[in-house]
């Protein structure tokens, strides 16, 4: 099917997956080896359909600002992306932190975009629904990203979550619902 539509790429499934993640100040190995494909360009983008299934990967973080290093494993990822703008970009992924005796459990739902799902016509431009849900989760792994946004960051102690977050809007973001619980612990 590839070789006659590029556009409909089907769905790939992939066990086994190891990925290392390098994070620094300025940014990430993910971000350099994306960067071409995210640049600006003058041409028009084709949408694509096509789904991609990841079964009990690891994924290694480095954080070189704090000399640290985690291992997430059992990661399972679910990625869907259509070409029919009345559906959302879907995303799943979920896995374990092994960072000692204690091990920490983290799992991410995202939707964006696609059609109103009150059976409106129009596709609204900014759609989202996020749900993060966590246990023992360790805060200094997202501290490596967090510091991108402020420098100063420097996060300690277990997470637990269960959020959501919806938001909405024709041109932005003008609602937005966050519900739910944390817990953190030293």
């Amino acid at each position: 099917r590839i070789l006659w539509d590029y556009t409909r790429l089907g769905r790939f499934r992939i066990d086994g997956l190891e990925v290392t993640l390098a994070v620094r100040p300025d940014g990430s190995n993910l971000e350099d080896a994306l960067a071409a494909y995210l640049a600006p360009s003058d041409e028009p983008s084709q949408p694509i359909d096509l789904g991609l299934d990841v079964e009990n990967g690891v994924l290694g973080i480095t954080d070189s600002r704090a000399n640290r290093s985690w291992r997430v494993e059992h990661l399972r990822l679910s990625l869907g992306l259509s070409s029919d703008p009345a559906r959302p970009l879907e995303l799943e992924c979920s896995g374990e932190t092994a960072d000692g005796p204690r091990r920490g459990h983290l799992s991410v739902g995202l939707k964006l975009g696609g059609a109103d799902p009150g059976g409106a016509e129009a596709q609204v431009a900014s759609r989202g629904d996020l749900t993060l849900r966590t246990e023992q989760f360790p805060l200094a792994l997202a501290d490596a990203f967090l510091a991108r946004l402020d420098p100063q960051t420097r996060l300690d102690g277990r997470l637990g979550a269960a959020l959501q977050c919806q938001w909405s809007g024709p041109e932005g973001i003008d609602r937005a619902l966050v519900r739910g619980s944390l817990m953190a612990d030293g």
